[in-house]
């Protein structure tokens, strides 16, 4: 994995831990982004969604982000 791949990967699992707001107001990936991301990295839904349930997002959020 290219170091590039690499830092998008980490910027996409931390804006995961951000709420709606703060993704926002950081102005860089937003969750349905990030979640791209993590998908173009191999990464499963299954594992995107315990990254977003550990985060403390609703149910509610998390359809929005995977949809």
């Amino acid at each position: 994995m290219q170091v590039s791949t690499k830092h998008q990967r980490n910027i996409a699992v931390a804006t995961l831990k951000m709420s709606k707001i703060g993704a926002n107001i950081a102005g860089g990936m937003n969750h349905q982004e990030a979640i791209e991301c993590l998908r173009d990295c191999n990464i499963s839904d299954d594992r995107i969604i315990i990254l977003l349930k550990n985060n403390g997002h609703s149910e509610n959020d998390i359809i929005e982000f995977m949809n």
